[in-house]
């Protein structure tokens, strides 16, 4: 594989796992992850790829005159590799066919997803000797301060980034000091609310292409407060470590 085609992987992975708890917000999310890829590999491409009705992924080339296209379903990403591999053929250009080949799995994993009990939120509850219900709360931690920040992927593993953020009443907000080409310096990285009832929380992450215009893309992770000088940002594979700068 070339090294575009294996950043093109990192990115693809970096972007796609998105947990949605609603059926109108994953088709949402879906959407968004399709313009994502759309811009990513078949940008300046005679190619479309959107999802149908029916919950299938569809390739279309957008050439004049022509109406061809093919349809993936799920069954055929995650099994029948030969007619998978043969439909994406479609995609003339090697780079652009292996960067959406990638995505195209994972996509599928949300295509059409009903909520379900391992989406719904699972508070644990302890009793008291006196019948009464108590909801184990932790010590609130003050993230407000600058922290050294590893694991950013941008066209490749970044080196070492500056990441102030600040702690507001239960408003967490990440902005990059030292950024790189896809999130740059100034940018918010990170928002998210943090009351300590919990050591990890829901957390917005912005994420773009590299030196692209466009807005960043906003997508779900998890934040790890695991001290009060270390953090772990997670987002599909990908583990972004925070230290606090002293």
């Amino acid at each position: 594989m070339s090294s575009w085609a294996t950043i093109c992987t990192m990115f693809v992975m970096f972007y796609i796992f998105v947990v949605c708890s609603g059926h109108a917000q994953t088709q949402d999310q879906t959407a968004q992850s399709l313009r994502f890829v759309n811009e990513l590999c078949l940008s300046g491409k005679q190619y479309n790829l959107h999802a149908d009705t029916k919950g299938n992924l569809v390739i279309k080339k957008l050439i004049p005159g022509s109406h061809s296209s093919v349809t993936i379903n799920k069954r055929e990403a995650e099994g029948a590799k030969a007619i998978y591999d043969k439909k994406l053929k479609i995609i003339d250009d090697y780079q652009a066919r292996e960067c959406t080949k990638t995505y195209i799995g994972e996509a599928l994993k949300f295509v059409k997803k009903e909520p379900s009990k391992a989406d719904t939120p699972n508070i644990k509850q302890k009793s008291s000797k006196a019948g009464t219900t108590n909801i184990r709360k932790s010590k609130r931690i003050d993230l407000s301060g600058l922290w050294m920040a590893s694991g950013y992927i941008c066209r490749a593993v970044e080196p070492e980034e500056k990441v102030r953020i600040q702690h507001r009443e239960n408003v967490v907000t990440a902005i990059k000091e030292k950024g790189d080409a896809c999130i740059r310096s100034g940018e918010v990285t990170f928002t998210g609310k943090y009351d300590g009832t919990t050591t990890t929380i829901p957390v917005e992450m912005q994420m773009r292409r590299p030196n692209a215009s466009t807005y960043p893309l906003r997508v779900s992770a998890s934040l790890e407060i695991v001290d009060s000088d270390s953090l772990v940002l997670v987002y599909s594979d990908i583990k972004i470590t925070f230290e606090r700068y002293k």
